[in-house]
């Protein structure tokens, strides 16, 4: 998975941790406001020394854009000699202020996006848990013309589920919200039964798994 950067953040990390769904004891944090490249230097030697073992772990850098150039140019082996186990998030108020040769190794998100992959993500896990009679009330009472940045918002955050560990129930539901997006796609579609369809044939997915 490529690093992201996530611009226009304006929350503390702690808020970046809930809200991207993050386990706090494997994210280990640094703000580069006020950081000396000496000290970022240390921090990434650290961070190297952890993330070569085999536990997976976050790296998350708030105020990518306070560090000087210099100090951002010494990222560019981290980002591009990072593991499969490790994930870089690069978070920055502007993304005019970081050097080009980062921007082009990274995925840009913006912090909108970030807020509504959370939002979607946790209406979605809801009703998965709680089943049918909520799948239904959701349905009646969703507007339908969201249900594409829906669909593509909890797809994301599905991909970024999988990159933590492939299971065939998990490949089944990212291509059953895949086969919806391709058929809203292809022509005159009933947008509000879509996605009755879609709530109920994955939550048939998970209560299996859970079987």
């Amino acid at each position: 998975m490529l690093p992201k950067i996530i611009t226009d953040w304006q929350k503390s990390t702690d808020d970046f941790i809930l809200e991207y769904g993050l386990k706090q004891s494997e994210v280990l944090v640094a703000n580069g406001d006020g950081m000396a490249i000496n000290d970022l230097r240390e921090w990434l030697n650290f961070c190297g020394n952890l993330t070569s073992a085999s536990e997976r772990y976050v790296i998350l850098i708030d105020n990518l854009d306070s560090l000087s150039l210099e100090s951002q140019s010494i990222l560019l082996k981290p980002l591009e000699e990072k593991n499969d186990k490790t994930e870089i998030y690069l978070l920055a108020k502007n993304e005019n202020k970081i050097l080009s040769t980062i921007l082009s190794r990274c995925e840009l998100m913006s912090a909108k996006r970030v807020e509504t992959v959370a939002r979607y993500w946790t209406e979605m896990v809801s009703l998965w848990k709680r089943g049918p009679g909520t799948i239904v009330d959701y349905c009646e009472k969703f507007p339908v013309d969201e249900l594409n940045n829906f669909l593509v918002e909890v797809t994301t955050r599905l991909n970024l589920e999988i990159s933590k560990g492939v299971t065939e129930k998990r490949i089944r539901i990212i291509n059953r919200f895949l086969e919806t997006m391709q058929e809203l796609a292809v022509g005159n579609v009933n947008k509000r039964l879509a996605l009755e369809n879609l709530l109920f044939s994955t939550w048939r997915m998970i209560k299996t798994r859970q079987q």
